[in-house]
Formats: structure tokens, C-alpha cells, sequence
């Protein structure tokens, strides 16, 4: 049944608490079969693979880019031991967020090894939780800074900042190297002072290529943290997107000093 159809049907339902739960229902489903025709693929893939075929040959057969059957492809060196879990600070205190490097400075004392990855920099469109965290339209392009962070060699987190085109160009955002100063000391050379930040956290399980990336189980869900900084005029600096593995992280809310009540 096409999408008009399930529409149609959902529609014709006129209790709107029966209808939620049909809804529910069809979107439990749906992200079902996305995570078997994920896995499908995978398998495929590896098919291809073992039949002797390139990266290039199998990513035209598939109608991707060789750079995608190289990301769907499994790592060579799986961990043995996937038991590891990070503790993030909510908000990330001052003199972490302020480091050259926040995920390292973060785990630097919990006794893992943290690295990183670049995923990706450049443009895309930007979706509606990200474009109304910039003031811009869905589907605008929108400049992204995407990592996976990784302890002890297991991959926990994917990452990404987003930024306004015109002031990523303006500070060298949109090139691909690592920013070693940190993001807070370029925002300040630009004359982008921190003014305040809105965070939230939501559970969800994990799209399909979210749990291939983290290498989770299927029962396992993602929490996703999103970060936005304005400066003291207002304006948006940076959005910081987190999908966090949720059986690899503890998360520590700590109350504004001074304003606690029991």
C-alpha cells in the first residue's frame, strides 16, 4: 500500500487515540524492515565481496559511491571486547567545553583511550530538527562537521556540528582539517562571544545506518543530544548534533549553583 493509501486508512479511523496507536504501530514496522533491508544489504555486500568483486564494481552495482560500500563494509578488526562505557557532564563544563579538543579533554581521566574520526565536512540539507535550531528552512544547505568518537578502539558516538554556510566560510569551518585551537577560542577570534546554550536529550532507537556505524545491537537505542550555542547577542554560533550509544554512556546532570531546591 503506497503512502496515500496508509494515510487514507489512518484517516478514516475517527477515535484519534486508536489512530495514534495504528500509527505507533506502522512506524515500529517500518522501522523493522529498515533495519532488515539494512542488514540485507550488508549481506549482499559481503556476497559481492566474497564473489570477488571491487568496492567500485559492487558500489555500481548498488548504484552508491565506492566511499558508501566502504563505510557499510565490516571493519576488519572488530573489537574482542565491547564492553566500554564514557561519562559525559550535562552541560559539559566550562573548562572542557573551552579545550582544544572536547571528547578527548572529556574522557581523559575515565580510563579509556579516546580517538577520533572524520566522517564528513561540507554541505547538506539541513533536517527540520537542524534547520529550526539555525533559523533556516528544512532542506537549506547547511555546513556539517561530522565525527565518530570512539574509546578504546569501540565506536560510542557519531557527532556533528552544523553551521550557517556564510559564517563556516567566513572561520575555515568547511575545510576538512581538524579545528586544533578549538571551537571556542575560533569563535571568540571571530568576535562570536558565548552567550548561552539549549540542550536535550531524547531516546530513540537508532536509523539504520546509525546502528551500523556504532555497531550496536539491535535492541539497543541511541540517545540524541542536541546542543545549541548563541552568542551574547543572540545569534547562533554552533549545533551540536550527538547520537550517543545508550548502553556506552552514563550522563551527569548537574543544577546551576545557587539555585537548587530540595
Amino acid at each position: 500500500m503506497g503512502t496515500n493509501g496508509i494515510r487514507k486508512n489512518l484517516l478514516a479511523i475517527p477515535d484519534p487515540r486508536r489512530r495514534a496507536q495504528e500509527l505507533s504501530r506502522l512506524v515500529a514496522e517500518q522501522q523493522a524492515l529498515l533495519t532488515d533491508l539494512a542488514r540485507l544489504r550488508r549481506d549482499t555486500i559481503a556476497e559481492l565481496r566474497a564473489a570477488g568483486l571491487t568496492q567500485a564494481q559492487v558500489a555500481e552495482v548498488l548504484g552508491v559511491s565506492p566511499g558508501r560500500i566502504s563505510q557499510l563494509e565490516p571493519s576488519a578488526a572488530s573489537p574482542k571486547d565491547t564492553h566500554v562505557v564514557v561519562e559525559r557532564a550535562i552541560p559539559t563544563e566550562p573548562g572542557i567545553r573551552a579545550s582544544r579538543s572536547l571528547y578527548p579533554s572529556e574522557t581523559e581521566h575515565q580510563g579509556v583511550t579516546p580517538s577520533r574520526q572524520m566522517l564528513k565536512v561540507g554541505p547538506e540539507p539541513a533536517a527540520a530538527h537542524i534547520a529550526a535550531r539555525l533559523g533556516v528552512a528544512e532542506g537549506d544547505d547547511v555546513v556539517v562537521r561530522r565525527k565518530l568518537m570512539s574509546a578504546n578502539g569501540i565506536p560510542i558516538r557519531i557527532s556533528g556540528s552544523y553551521f550557517l554556510p556564510a559564517f563556516a566560510e567566513e572561520t575555515g569551518l568547511d575545510q576538512a582539517d581538524f579545528i586544533e585551537e578549538g571551537y571556542q577560542v575560533l569563535f571568540e577570534r571571530h568576535g562570536r562571544r558565548f552567550g548561552h546554550a539549549v540542550e536535550t536529550l531524547t531516546g530513540r532507537m537508532p536509523t539504520p545506518d546509525e546502528a551500523h556505524t556504532l555497531q550496536l545491537a539491535a535492541d539497543v537505542p541511541v540517545v540524541h543530544v542536541l546542543r545549541t550555542s548563541y552568542d551574547v547577542n543572540n545569534e547562533h554560533i554552533h549545533t551540536l548534533e550527538s547520537v550517543c550509544a545508550a548502553d556506552k554512556h552514563v550522563f551527569r546532570i548537574r543544577q546551576p549553583d545557587g539555585t537548587d531546591a530540595f
